[in-house]
């Protein structure tokens, strides 16, 4: 048996189970372990392979704390698993399977303990049986897991088979390409974006504001893929493997430290209760039991433990505060110089902002409700993780959605006041542009508008009077978290994000909201495909199993088809723009300094020949017309003609000189009264008097 989780804890009394559990003696604990696997195999096949272990046990501890004899744990246990149809033996799931629920009990029959160290190895001794036929209602019927039809408000009948191992390779496949692929292009841009910040904020007037939201639309498209397998209901073993792929874009991420975070609270009700060595199935334990294997089905895959939980909160908090710690530095760097030049670093950074936030926002949310949903009611979970879970929820999600909104109405309100003018296509002046049938329009704003400068990037990709289409589709981000964690008919958290997305995506198509109409073709289709992908989900939730895998198969398609055309609007959009604006600046950078190092070799050597050549051809009697710099004076002279020693000048440099004269600091002198003759103070590099 493998990858079991710790599920749930308690502390109980294991003989009076109204005491307290600590009393001396009596002290014990139950737990639970969930998704676990197992197999029984021979050499020659696979006898019984099963999946979703759920494993109940209860312990009294070694005397004289508990009631176990000193060095010693008594233990009874027992666990449930969803038989997996296709990879076991046909004889063993009937003799095992009568009933054809789908399910196989294990009941611990004896146990040998190692070491009662922080880490023991045990043998257990577990007998395998068929079902019980149970009296409750919803246990009816001879045929598939009704308990599952109930609860999920579908209509399968019969026995799931299980997905194919083609098709469950195929999945495993597309997500680990769907994975790096967005984790390759988000971090690219995330570099080129860091590093856009940085150079604005120590070389300024270098790079330009930063791209669009091509970035935050994929991350958004990675987490809303990966939320399908988080709705309560069927998911098929293909969808499952293609989920879990992609789990890290809402957050599923382990604790990653040893040990845990403790223990939850000191009672669940979560887990049938036993006391002593109560048989595990006498008197009402066949009721417990029921009600055991209907809440377990309930929460396969979507319950969130602490470790689970912890994980999301641990991360999201790396991320934020790695953010926070580059803002400060761009601050730091920035904070003395004009506010001017301050603008465009800050925009970069609220760029990165909008990227952060659209990686944590949809996790955060999604995990916090699924977490409260999941231990609120039953009494479990820490105190803590709690108060963790309302300050994502009050932080990000509440915080950051009015937030958004509040940006979007102040634009949208800037944008009807003329303060930032938004010009159609057709009323441009420049009439390269008109002609243009790639863009809508354009935007124009001052200089210096500090509002623009910053926050452009939020809306720069909508015309203007359609900026309210972001808040909006914000707001179905949120309402689509908060159903899934909630809703636990799969029936109707599916038609109530159809209907939800249906309206969006028909705004996006009669709108044709988008500035760049590229970019608007690509998330017109992008719309188009994640809607598509929602209706088949729907479609496999009325359906009986045959049919639900189908369109499940069908989803994980468009799935990896949505993630790849928003790889393609992120590279569009965000990627190739921030690359091409840190390459400009580079690229000038280089130029300026070779410029720079070409001028200082030219004045040296030519300060270093400009005495001795003028001097030659002084005395040879040749002199082209030139400026010659006086070096006493920093002023230049006008151009001279016919030269020759001890003759006057022409009467057009007469001219010329005395309209320099006119204007020379002081009003010094430069041609003497004398024919022209030129006074000591008038004289160029040479020190004497023509």
């Amino acid at each position: 048996m493998r990858n079991l989780s710790l599920s749930d804890f308690s502390h109980i009394n294991t003989v009076n189970s109204s005491g307290s559990w600590n009393t001396s003696g009596e002290a014990g604990d139950t737990r639970r372990y969930s998704h676990g696997r197992f197999r029984i195999f021979t050499k020659e096949k696979v006898l019984l392979s099963s999946k979703n272990v759920q494993w109940v046990q209860n312990i009294s501890y070694p005397g004289p704390i508990g009631e176990a004899h000193e060095g010693t744990m008594s233990i009874g246990a027992y666990f449930v698993a969803e038989i997996q149809h296709l990879k076991s033996d046909e004889d063993w799931v009937h003799q095992l399977d009568p009933n054809s629920a789908g399910y196989v009990l294990g009941v611990l029959t004896a146990a040998s303990f190692g070491p009662t160290s922080c880490f023991s190895s045990n043998s257990y001794w577990v007998s395998l049986r068929g079902l019980p036929n149970f009296s409750d209602d919803s246990y009816e019927g001879t045929a598939g897991t009704p308990v599952l039809d109930g609860e999920q408000g579908g209509s399968k009948v019969g026995i799931y088979q299980g997905s194919s191992e083609r098709a469950i390779k195929t999945a495993q496949v597309m997500a680990s390409t769907a994975k790096t692929a967005v984790i390759g292009v988000a971090g690219a841009t995330v570099a080129g974006a860091v590093g856009g910040a940085v150079t604005a904020a120590l070389v300024p007037g270098a790079v330009q504001g930063p791209p669009g939201q091509g970035l935050v639309r994929l991350l958004g498209t990675a987490a809303f893929v990966a939320k399908l397998n988080e709705i309560h209901g069927f998911h098929s073993d293909a969808m499952a493997k293609f989920g879990n792929g992609l789990k890290i874009f809402i957050g599923k991420v382990e604790w990653p430290f040893s040990g845990g975070l403790g223990v939850a609270n000191e009672t669940s009700s979560n887990s049938p209760e036993f006391t002593g060595n109560q048989t595990l199935l006498s008197g009402n334990g066949s009721d417990s039991f029921a009600s055991m294997i209907r809440q377990e089905t309930e929460n396969r895959e979507v319950s969130v433990s602490d470790e689970l939980f912890g994980g999301c909160a641990f991360y999201t908090s790396l991320i934020v505060i790695g953010f926070l710690s580059l803002h400060a530095f761009i601050w730091l760097c920035t904070r003395k110089k004009p506010w001017q030049e301050q603008l465009v670093p800050h925009a970069w950074m609220i760029y990165l902002f909008s990227v952060v936030m659209s990686h944590v926002y949809r996790a955060a949310v999604l995990n916090s409700m699924q977490y409260m949903r999941s231990h609120v009611g039953a009494g479990t979970g820490k105190g803590g993780l709690y108060l963790v879970a309302v300050l994502q929820l009050l932080v990000i999600g509440i915080g950051f959605t009015a937030f958004f909104v509040g940006v979007m109405v102040l634009a949208l309100r800037r944008v009807r006041r003329r303060e930032v003018k938004w010009i159609p296509k057709n009323e441009i002046a420049d009439p390269d542009m008109r002609q243009s049938a790639l863009i809508s329009g354009e935007y124009q704003a001052e200089e210096n508008d500090s509002f623009h400068v910053l926050f452009e990037c939020y809306y720069s990709s909508l015309a203007g009077p359609r900026l309210w289409l972001a808040a909006l589709e914000l707001g179905i981000i949120f309402l689509d978290a908060i159903f899934t964690a909630l809703i636990w008919n799969e029936v109707v958290c599916l038609a109530i994000l159809v209907s939800l997305y249906a309206i969006l995506f028909g705004l996006f198509l009669l709108l044709a909201p988008f500035v760049d109409k590229v970019e608007g073709t690509l998330i017109v289709v992008l719309g188009l495909v994640e809607f598509v992908l929602l209706v088949m989900d729907f479609l496999g939730a009325l359906g009986d199993y045959d049919s639900a895998e189908g369109m499940e198969f069908g989803s994980l398609v468009l799935g990896f088809v949505a993630i790849g055309l928003a790889v393609v609007i992120a590279v569009y959009c965000d990627l190739i723009p921030t690359i091409s604006a840190l390459w400009a600046a580079a690229r000038r950078r280089f130029r300026r300094g070779r410029r720079a190092d070409s001028t200082l070799e030219e004045q040296s050597s030519g300060d270093a020949d400009s005495e001795w050549s003028e001097l030659s051809r002084w005395n040879s009697g040749r002199v082209e017309p030139e400026r010659r710099f006086d070096r006493e004076q920093d002023h230049i002279f006008a151009p001279e003609t016919t030269v020759a020693h001890g003759l006057s000048v022409t009467e057009d440099d007469s001219r010329g000189r005395e309209e320099q004269e006119q204007t020379r600091p002081g009003g010094s002198s430069m041609i003497g009264e004398g024919g022209g003759q030129e006074s000591a103070k008038g004289v160029g590099p040479r020190g004497s008097v023509l």
